[in-house]
């Protein structure tokens, strides 16, 4: 999703997809631009599946092993090869 200003005639525009389709809608002002793209996105709406989707990926698994972030220095040097 993306908000642009449209030089050629003069106006903001939203571009999205949609069921597979290229989207486009036009505002006079940014803010309205702007709001319509949350609007869409569901950005604003808790519980969305675009909130609940970003809050999955952004949880750690259970019972899942440690990334490389979580494991320290000395035991990967340890570690035999």
């Amino acid at each position: 999703m993306s908000v642009h200003f449209d030089a050629s005639r003069q106006q903001h525009a939203v571009r999205w997809r949609q069921e597979g389709r290229n989207r486009i809608r036009r505002f006079q002002t940014e803010a309205e631009a702007v709001g319509f793209e949350r609007a869409v996105s569901g950005a604003e709406l808790p519980g969305s599946p675009a909130s609940s989707v970003e809050a999955r990926l952004t949880e750690p698994r259970p019972n899942s092993p440690p990334s490389r972030t979580e494991v320290s220095p000395s035991a990967v040097a340890s570690t035999p090869i």
